[in-house]
């Protein structure tokens, strides 16, 4: 039996991996500084990257 993935599926699957990494550290961080929902989240707390 042979295991074939397109191009598209594979492209697919890096995107979901991309965003299940987003919501991680985006969990990760929303816990460290004490907030429970995206809510609590304004541009003050954004910081450009250099």
């Amino acid at each position: 039996m042979t295991c074939r993935i397109s191009s598209r599926q594979l492209d697919n699957n890096a995107l979901q991996q991309v965003l299940q990494n987003l919501l991680v550290d985006m969990d990760l961080t929303m816990g460290l500084t004490g907030q429970k929902s995206v809510a609590e989240r304004d541009r003050s707390m954004l910081q450009r990257a250099t």
